[in-house]
């Protein structure tokens, strides 16, 4: 199963599918959602990891989360981050993407013992396994393979590049 079979695609013709958010995710849960994200990514470690899991995220023990880091703004809870992993500086996990009659929305699991590299972008529906590790700038498109080094714009995999 790849990351397209685990999104679910929301429908609207008309406007673009941004401008229909209210129906797919609901306006109070939103907002409440919308404050805890955008004040945890300014937040000491453990207050940040404390607000995200209000709002529903699954952060494991012992996970480090950088400074500006943002979870989606209206799923966070569609978010799960292993125990031991770091999010890199600016990263962005997303839950939703709109394309002008299509929002399409999933989960994003990261395993334990991960590192994602700073202001990367982990786009709805990827898995990244245990022990990847992801370099900076890169836009996650793919699930990751336990182990697996990858990087760039969309991601490849890194083992046999040359340094």
């Amino acid at each position: 199963m790849g990351r397209k079979d685990r999104l679910e695609i929301h429908k609207f013709e008309g406007k673009n599918s941004l401008r229909y958010w209210p129906q797919v995710f609901g306006v109070f849960n939103s907002i409440w959602r919308i404050v805890l994200v955008v004040l945890s990514k300014y937040m000491p470690l453990k207050i940040k990891n404390f607000l995200l899991r209000l709002t529903g995220a699954d952060i494991g023990k012992d996970v480090s989360i950088g400074f500006a880091a943002t979870f989606d703004l209206f799923q966070p809870e569609m978010i799960s981050v292993g125990d031991n992993t770091i999010i890199g500086y600016d990263t962005v996990l997303l839950t939703h993407e709109a394309l002008q009659d299509v929002m399409r929305t999933g989960p994003v699991n990261i395993g334990e013992n991960v590192m994602v590299g700073a202001r990367s972008i982990v786009l709805p529906g990827v898995e990244i396994g245990d022990d990847a590790k992801i370099s900076a700038n890169s836009l996650v498109n793919r699930d990751v393979k336990p182990g697996e080094f990858v990087g760039g714009v969309p991601i490849e995999n890194l083992e046999n590049k040359e340094r």
